[in-house]
């Protein structure tokens, strides 16, 4: 009788545990699914923190359970806690971008080399090709200085010798107006010095014996002048033209017979003219501050003394002047 009950017991105790563990299994499909029940198999049996509590009639029938037990269904494996699906990680919400005025300007990327920058123009008046170091400078100051090659003019010139000659030349001008941007208008101070030889014959007298030897007879003409000029400012080429008047220094150093009466002895004869003079000309730009000067002078002489021979006659040692000039100007 005992054992019956026992072993009754110990079949509804059986049939309890059917209930829980397909209840529990279902609780795991519909919330973990698979997940869940992996899980629980690799968790391994669970062991409860609290003894159940038996009573007494089933601890006197635990033996005939325990021979029952061969007679009733094994038990579902015991299943691990249902563990919770982790919470999904937060979602980061993008920042609201910044208003237009906090925005930083930015420097474009380079993109490789940057283009070189067109060429600039050349100066006004300056051909295309030619270097910026060719444009003229915009100056009021000109020095110029050149030689001249000399020519003595009029019938006179023969009779006190020697037609052609060389000398130096110095100009300075200062633009003092400049008239439709191109027409400048300068005054300045020229001076001059021709040369002008010619051979001749002295005497010298040595135990009454009078000789002859041969001798230069020498004609300077210095010129010193206030000049007003009108140029054409057309870039690389000047045009001008001067005009001018002062005063002009002559003198004649000779040992001819015919100026002189003391044998073997130097004469120096002096004078003073005044000059008009004409000009006209080309600068040529060289860099921005040099330029070739290319001019032709002719220099009127007035009020020359005549000069005395021995015979009595006179001579006119000064006469007018036709020059060319080629000399180098310097612009600041």
């Amino acid at each position: 009788m005992t054992c019956s009950r026992s072993a009754e017991a110990g079949g509804r105790g059986g049939r309890r545990r059917a209930p829980a563990a397909i209840a529990a299994l279902t609780m795991a499909g519909l919330l973990g699914g698979p997940l869940a029940l992996e899980t629980a198999r690799a968790a391994g049996p669970v062991v409860p923190l609290v003894a159940p509590q038996t009573s007494a009639a089933d601890a006197t029938g635990t033996k005939h359970a325990k021979d029952a037990s061969s007679e009733a269904p094994p038990p579902p494996p015991a299943l691990a806690p249902i563990l919770s699906p982790a919470p999904p990680p937060p979602t980061l919400l993008p920042a609201p971008p910044p208003a237009p005025a906090a925005l930083a300007p930015t420097a474009p990327a380079e993109q490789g080399d940057a283009e070189p920058a067109p060429p600039e123009p050349p100066p006004p008046g300056l051909p295309a090709g030619l270097p910026p170091d060719f444009a003229p400078r915009n100056a009021r100051h000109r020095v110029a200085v050149s030689g001249r090659f000399a020519y003595r003019l009029g019938a006179a010139a023969e009779e006190a010798g020697a037609h052609a000659g060389f000398g130096i030349g110095g100009t300075y001008e200062y633009t003092y107006a400049t008239a439709a941007s191109r027409l400048e208008l300068a005054l300045g101070t020229d001076f001059s010095l021709d040369r002008f030889g010619s051979s001749e014959k002295g005497t010298l007298t040595e135990g009454g014996v009078v000789t002859t030897y041969d001798a230069t007879r020498v004609i300077l003409q210095n010129a010193f002048l206030l000049v007003h000029t009108a140029a054409a400012d057309l870039g690389p080429a000047r045009p001008f033209v001067t005009i001018g008047a002062g005063l002009g220094v002559g003198n004649l150093q000779t040992v001819s017979p015919s100026f002189t009466t003391m044998t073997g002895s130097s004469t120096s004869f002096h004078d003073l003219q005044f000059l008009a003079r004409a000009s006209a000309g080309l600068d040529v730009v060289v860099t921005r501050v040099w330029r070739a000067s290319l001019r032709v002078d002719y220099t009127a002489v007035r009020l020359a003394d005549q000069i005395p021979t021995v015979s009595g006659t006179t001579l006119p040692a000064f006469v007018d002047l036709l020059d060319v000039n080629l000399g180098l100007v310097y612009r600041f």
